[in-house]
């Protein structure tokens, strides 16, 4: 599953049960005009925002049904993990802005065409992406999965991401694949619980958007026979929530 932002993330169900969030939100242009320097006008587009593990797909016909699914939601900007093809220009419509290499799961960030993106950073270990669009900084993550990995999930949030997520000036939208919870509602059975993860959005003011707009409801993006957790999540500056449009779990 995944998670949509209208600024809301959406996640959609696969057939490993994984749910895809997003969310739907206001971005700010500021147009300065050239002869007339002391005027400024404000331009504020709504974009539809999906996070969604992709599951390594890689045949022509998976990623055609990616495409149609982007469609479908007029999704204008995908955060996608577990992406292990280097080319994504199946995805008619978009730009796609990769960070993964041949036998690795990395990340990647797609944006419809006319969108105008700058300031892309990567992760060495493909697990990390971000860009700016109009006054907010998008950063996308893949983080270690598993029990076993607890150690390496450790060191990937209080170490691995700080490239991406420190010294920028815009707000803030935190997405991805997470693989661990900070809050014990989002998790029932087994669930691989984060501090180092919790004391990063704690620092960073961050805000998980499902659990404001919908505090006292549960729902869950991955699910196995014995357990299930909300793996997939956005996370927002506070200051975004008054251009929140939305927040869905498709």
């Amino acid at each position: 599953m995944g998670q949509k932002l209208g600024f809301p993330v959406r996640k959609k169900v696969v057939p490993d049960i994984v749910i895809c969030p997003s969310l739907s939100i206001g971005i700010q242009y500021e147009e300065q005009i050239t002869l007339m320097p002391q005027n400024k006008s404000i331009d504020i587009l709504t974009y539809n925002i999906l996070t969604l593990n992709i599951n390594n797909i890689q045949t022509p016909h998976k990623i055609s049904l990616l495409h149609r699914a982007l469609c479908n939601m007029d999704i204008d900007i995908g955060l996608l993990q577990e992406v292990s093809i280097v080319d994504l220009s199946l995805l008619y419509g978009y730009t796609s802005i990769i960070n993964t290499s041949p036998g690795e799961r990395g990340t990647a960030i797609v944006v419809k065409n006319h969108i105008q993106y700058s300031d892309v950073k990567m992760s060495t270990d493909f697990r990390g992406i971000a860009v700016s669009i109009g006054t907010i900084k998008i950063v996308n993550i893949y983080a270690p999965s598993g029990s076993e990995k607890r150690r390496e999930r450790h060191e990937f949030f209080t170490n691995g991401i700080t490239s991406l997520l420190m010294n920028t000036k815009n707000n803030m939208i935190l997405g991805g694949d997470f693989n661990s919870v900070i809050e014990a509602k989002d998790s029932k059975g087994s669930g691989n619980y984060s501090p180092e993860l919790k004391t990063l959005t704690d620092g960073l003011k961050l805000l998980d958007t499902w659990n404001v707009r919908h505090p006292k409801k549960t729902l869950f993006t991955y699910r196995t026979q014995n357990a299930a957790s909300r793996l997939d999540r956005f996370y927002i500056d506070k200051g975004l929530l008054p251009d929140l449009r939305s927040d869905d779990v498709c």
